[in-house]
């Protein structure tokens, strides 16, 4: 089967799939020299191709980068170095609409607009995106809009992600089909954002069949994650319909901090939980800061038809050093049901309260050892 390529197709592009023996013949890659011209684009729009599609220009200067994928091979995307420079839209996307995986792995450069994975309502496959050095002004991010399927979020190395906007996030994923996990892991670099009702990190999963929807986990083993508008959260959980529960694990060298009043440092809003699942705040080290006024190191102020169990170890910080009243470092509404857990080994700071849950004394609801309710005497 022979490979139809423009003149001005990335040499590159078409040498790899010569090697890896791809029959391409629907691919199309368009697009500028990889040192400066017009930008990358593949396509395969024949839904019963298996063919690959591989964009690896290495250093590039172009304004960005598009694959799309309709037929069920696999979709990966590489920038090593260079800029991509394009004004609005996103710097790389990376749309898959059949079956098979999308990933995109940055490791350096300079990028000005988001990186986006998105399918498509009856995709199927994983979905991953990771940035492991340069720099990214705009989110990284995964959306599934349907269909099944996981979703991978990484940021190591000294990679550099500041999202200005408000009410966006600086790494993260939504899913709104099937699937088994949707995750962010940070492992290095920093994930910044200084608009208001922003998240560093985001995750959102959502399906009326709540026990088949993927459950959501962040863990951090090192890096920062910081906002500096009002009304954000380092860590955001949210779900509108059902889920299979959330996890939060941070260790030794993770970091969140939020800057700015009435912020979370991990806020959870989830809803109609599968029967049985759990949120689950796991901390062996790392710390959680939240410097503003009416601000939360955790907060959960809807955890319905689930449980949840906080644990931290000693060389864990959470603080809350400027919290009004009731409020503190942990906030769990009065109507919420099911089993609540706390237990507490490390570091503590807040204003008026040690340990603060704000909920109904009932049978179910324990408290770990060390731990006590907010309306306890001190």
């Amino acid at each position: 089967m022979s490979v139809r390529v423009p003149a001005a197709a990335l040499g590159l592009l078409l040498a790899l799939a010569l090697q890896a023996g791809e029959a391409a013949a629907q691919n199309v890659c368009r697009g500028g020299s990889h040192t400066g011209g017009g930008s990358i684009t593949c396509a395969e729009e024949n839904t019963g191709s298996s063919a690959d599609i591989l964009v690896d220009p290495g250093s590039v200067n172009i304004p960005r980068i598009h694959a799309d994928h309709r037929g069920s091979g696999d979709i990966t995307v590489r920038m090593t170095a260079g800029a991509l420079t394009g004004s609005g839209g996103n710097s790389i996307l990376a749309e898959r609409r059949g079956s098979g995986d999308a990933s995109i792995e940055v490791s350096g450069g300079s990028l000005a607009n988001p990186v986006f994975v998105s399918t498509g309502n009856t995709a199927r496959g994983d979905v991953s995106i990771g940035m492991s050095g340069g720099s990214l002004s705009g989110r990284l991010s995964i959306s599934r809009n349907g269909g099944t399927g996981n979703g991978y979020v990484t940021v190591s190395g000294d990679a550099m992600i500041r999202e200005t906007q408000a009410g966006f996030f600086g790494a993260g994923a939504v899913s709104n089909g099937l699937g088994d996990e949707l995750s962010v892991h940070v492992m290095g670099g920093s994930v910044e954002t200084t608009g208001a009702n922003s998240a560093g990190l985001f995750l959102r999963s959502s399906n009326n069949n709540a026990a088949a929807a993927a459950a959501m986990n962040v863990v951090i083993e090192g890096g920062s994650v910081r906002t500096r508008g009002s009304g954000s959260a380092g860590v955001w959980f949210t779900s509108f319909r059902g889920n299979r529960g959330a996890s939060f694990r941070m260790k030794k060298g993770g970091s969140i901090v939020t800057e700015a009043d009435d912020s979370r440092g991990v806020y959870f809003w989830l809803n109609r939980f599968a029967t049985g699942q759990t949120v689950s705040v796991r901390m062996t080290g790392g710390s959680i800061v939240a410097e503003g006024l009416g601000s939360h190191g955790l907060y959960a102020p809807t955890v319905n038809l689930g449980s949840l169990d906080v644990m931290t170890d000693a060389g864990a910080e959470i603080a809350a050093p400027f919290a009004v009243g009731m409020e503190g470092l942990l906030e769990v509404d009065a109507s919420a049901t099911g089993r609540l857990v706390f237990a507490h080994g490390g570091a503590v700071e807040a204003r008026d309260v040690g340990v603060l849950a704000r909920a109904a004394r009932s049978s179910g609801h324990t408290m770990g050892a060390g731990a006590r309710w907010a309306d306890d005497a001190a």
